[in-house]
């Protein structure tokens, strides 16, 4: 959009939809109205999943042993209740009061040294040594030594039921981890835990229960409880799939395909691209074909380096020239040819111009590399295509034969896909392959979510097909309306509130003048060290808690409720009140907000019926179907991007950090935004030390950018001033990931109750536990811990199936409390954070939410009838386009 001066504002939107604002609701064909407001859903929604059936964790159930425990607790319960009754009655036998002539022994001190010692030995738990000879004492006596019987002879009896089915469940898993489709999805994420545990486990002697085969069966059930109950996608054992909202009058259609699977992509990872990549560059007489890029940081004025810090350093004219002639296209050896023939700059040869390259790459100011960049759809290509640009045939062949030698053991890897041990010998050869090429490892960041963790990767579709209808949105239509609403008035706010801190950092740094230019990399540096890690900036804090206590009060829960059942069409007067509109909704860019809904139901024939539930999972900012990962998995990925452009169809401003850091640590090319996402009338804004793929005149690097103070106002500005960012647009971008972690309806507390609006539950059942409380983690045996894990979850109400999150971990862990498995898992869980709290490391709670939907209300099922845990993650969008109709 053109400003009055002629620059163009980013972002912006353009007039003529901001004066239709009031025109009449008319869904565009990529959309369906959600009922019960003005927002809109993409008919297309992503369908995440297990890839393995929920019921195959009814192996590591043992039913006995849970009903066995219960009878012990009953017993050991009564015991106790035993217990103290006959210490009350001994203590009522042994007490004199001269006063009040109360002496039930009648001065009987045989008697009552005999009593005070018993009641010794029962206060420190011992059992009754027989009659005391006093008819009071030894009926209670008797009564405590009864239950001790009974206690002892349920506890006899958990025993032999545990250990027998202790032996039934090994086997069990003994035979999971003989199936090779557990196997196949272990080569894929961790060869390491074949080989350490489930081959080692399947070798040791039938019946083990050493402290290791144990350590090794909580492995394999930590694994399976993930494949099973998560819905993760990555590989077969997370595919994705996709479900479509046409509107019919069934609430869902759900057909699976013959098979689990109906496409498989196998993809390397960026940084082994890169690590080859940067192999090929450091050999001997590559670099001059190497074009020199800048990083965006610095910016060149004249002969004036524009530094991050704000300062400027005038330049000898040798270097301003060499900084000048580097485009990122231009080979180094032709702007050393160049330079070195123009006698005024003082080079002797072109080996003293490749020399002050190397020193520019050495302060960080250029780099000069064979890096690809961010998120490519065919690395291949472009690799190939810059090796081609070397002209000596003995440095060009080498190289090419390099990246033909691993893209084939890419493809034997692909190929090898299904057969776990095909697999795992094409992914030994891989990983040699990498190690020689690159001369570096081929594995990397251990234990870090999100990471691309090993150097090749599986994303496949699901062969199934949903459609949901308008039954279907009716039922949670209304409820998910109002959940959406109140990010939309927590971003709105938040942006304002945050516009107004950052003007506070900004006259700061200007010092109060009404009227001051600043680099933008002086502001950023400035932003990012008032950040503190795990806590929220000033402005989102306070948004954060405002949106939790008005959700708390418009529920309205009693304290000791556990269910709370609302009416939206109830609720809707005060929810306006407590997040009221703005005519600005209208007037900015479409809003749209991507909730993730699980659906409980009996069955396909339930869903479809209309028999069913909607539980809301994580919200998220914007449009999260545009995933590296997600795209490619769909079967028309232009209806998705076809979506975006409609939606908005103006230039928008994107933001790229360096791809290894996108998610604050490193980051797998999965979740990179796809390119197709990007138009060419888009901008990106580049923080990014890695190299882009983008138009020059659309591609935006940090130092580029200036802020501009106009007495109240300030905006973001190219320094030419040919793009112009308001204030709004800029800081959403800035904003935009620190506000979508902290959104959330409620405070984590002591104990949620499970929330229900219509048919969603916008927040499902969940307590909260220091680590030291849960003691039965630290008992001594593993029957001991299962009877305290149960005991202590019965005390607080907690159903058989939960998720558990501490804070060292940083995804949940499933816990079916009728599995001693199971329940081993979430033993060692605690222990560990109960050592992390005493050492200060990682401190936290010990989270505990309901799983919902359950075991048995998994609507997701195979061609055989499985069951797969399941969730729908659907974009949402408010905004003036969805009433003009676009």
């Amino acid at each position: 959009m053109l400003g009055a001066d002629g620059a163009i504002e980013v972002g912006k939107l353009p007039r003529e939809h901001r004066d239709s604002a009031a025109a009449p609701v008319r869904s565009a064909p990529w959309r369906a109205a959600l009922p019960g407001g003005e927002w809109e859903v993409w008919r297309t929604v992503c369908l995440r999943s297990a890839g393995f059936p929920v019921d195959l964790l009814r192996a590591l159930a043992a039913p006995g042993s849970a009903a066995a425990a219960d009878r012990f607790g009953e017993a050991d319960r009564a015991a106790e209740r035993s217990r103290r009754a006959a210490i009350a009655a001994l203590d009522a036998l042994v007490r004199v009061d001269p006063r009040a002539g109360v002496d039930a022994l009648a001065g009987d001190e045989a008697a009552r040294a005999r009593l005070k010692a018993e009641r010794r030995r029962l206060a420190k738990g011992g059992a009754p040594r027989g009659e005391a000879g006093v008819p009071a004492a030894d009926a209670a006596l008797d009564e405590l030594a009864g239950a001790l019987r009974r206690r002892d002879g349920a506890g006899a009896e958990l025993r032999e039921v545990f250990d027998d089915e202790a032996r039934i469940v090994s086997e069990r898993l003994r035979g999971i981890c003989r199936d090779r489709a557990f196997r196949e999805a272990l080569v894929w994420q961790n060869r390491q835990v074949l080989r350490t545990a489930v081959d080692p486990l399947l070798a040791a002697p039938e019946g083990a229960a050493d402290a290791r085969t144990r350590s090794k069966e909580r492995l394999v059930a930590s694994y399976l409880e993930r494949y099973c109950a998560k819905n993760d996608s990555i590989g077969f054992f997370g595919p994705f799939g996709w479900a479509r909202i046409d509107g019919g009058p069934a609430a869902a259609r759900v057909a699976p395909g013959r098979g689990l699977l109906a496409n498989r992509t196998v993809s390397l990872e960026h940084w082994v691209l890169d690590g080859l990549a940067a192999a090929i560059a450091a050999r001997p007489g590559v670099a001059p074909w190497l074009a020199p890029r800048w990083l965006p940081f610095y910016q060149l004025d004249g002969r004036e380096l524009i530094l991050p810090i704000g300062h400027r350093a005038e330049l000898p004219p040798a270097r301003a020239r060499l900084l000048a002639a580097c485009d990122g296209v231009r080979p180094a050896r032709a702007i050393a040819a160049e330079l070195s023939a123009d006698a005024s700059l003082g080079f002797s040869s072109e080996a003293e111009v490749y020399d002050l390259l190397r020193d520019m790459v050495g302060m960080r100011v250029l780099a000069w590399d064979l890096e690809l960049p961010y998120a490519l759809r065919d690395p291949e290509a472009h690799l190939r295509a810059a090796l081609a640009r070397i002209e000596p045939e003995d440095l060009r062949a080498p190289a090419l034969a390099a990246v033909d030698e691993l893209f084939a053991a890419r493809a034997a890897v692909a190929a090898a896909a299904g057969d776990p041990e095909a697999l795992d010998r094409a992914l030994d050869a891989l990983e040699q392959t990498i190690t020689r090429l690159t001369a570096g490892p081929a594995t990397r960041a251990p234990g870090v979510v999100y990471a691309g963790r090993t150097p090749i990767y599986e994303d496949c579709r699901r062969d199934v097909e949903v459609t949901f209808g308008a039954p279907f949105l009716e039922r949670f239509g209304p409820a998910l309306s109002l959940v959406l609403s109140s990010m939309r008035w927590f971003m709105r706010e938040t942006t304002e509130a945050y516009i107004g801190y950052v003007r506070g950092v900004v006259d700061e740094l200007v010092g109060g003048a009404p009227d001051a230019r600043l680099d933008m990399t002086v502001l950023q540096r400035a932003l990012l060290d008032r950040m503190k890690p795990g806590v929220f900036t000033p402005p989102v804090q306070r948004h954060v808690d405002v949106v939790r206590e008005r959700w708390k009060e418009l529920v309205g829960a009693a304290p000791d409720a556990r269910r709370v059942e609302l009416d939206s069409a109830a609720l809707r007067a005060r929810f306006e009140t407590a997040f009221p509109s703005h005519p600005a909704d209208r007037t900015v860019a479409p809003f749209h907000v991507s909730p993730d809904l699980l659906v409980a139901a009996a069955s396909p024939e339930a869903l479809a019926a209309g028999d069913f539930l909607a539980v809301l999972g994580e919200v998220h900012l914007g449009p999260t179907l545009n995933a590296f990962c997600t795209l490619s998995q769909h079967p028309s990925p232009g209806d998705i991007t076809a979506a975006l452009v409609g939606d908005h169809p103006w230039p928008a401003l994107y933001v790229t950090g360096h791809k290894q850091e996108l998610l604050g640590g490193p980051t797998g090319q999965r979740v990179f935004g796809a390119p197709e996402a990007r138009r060419p009338i888009d901008y990106v804004l580049d923080f990014s030390t890695s190299p882009q793929s983008i138009d020059p005149e659309h591609h935006l690097r940090i130092a580029d950018l200036e802020v501009v103070v106009e007495g109240d106002r300030f905006r973001a500005q190219t320094r030419d001033g040919r793009l112009v960012f308001h204030a709004r647009q800029f800081m959403w971008l800035i904003i935009s990931l620190e506000a979508t972690r902290g959104f959330s309806l409620f405070a984590p507390a002591r104990h949620v109750p499970r929330v229900t609006i219509d048919g969603l539950v916008i927040a499902r059942e969940r307590w909260m536990f220091a680590p030291a409380e849960i003691d039965a983690a630290e008992l001594a045996t593993p029957v001991d811990r299962f009877v305290g894990v149960r005991r202590w979850a019965a005390e607080h109400g907690l159903p058989r199936f939960v998720f558990v999150k501490s804070a060292a971990e940083s995804k949940p862990t499933f816990l079916d409390l009728d599995s001693p498995l199971s329940v081993e898992v979430f033993a060692n869980l605690v222990r560990v954070a109960r050592e992390d709290a005493a050492a200060r490391v990682n401190p936290g709670g010990i989270a505990v939410t309901e799983m919902l939907p359950q075991p048995d209300q998994c609507w997701l099922v195979d061609a055989d009838g499985r069951r797969y845990t399941s969730e729908l993650r659907m974009v949402t969008c408010f905004g003036p386009d969805t009433r003009v109709g676009l």
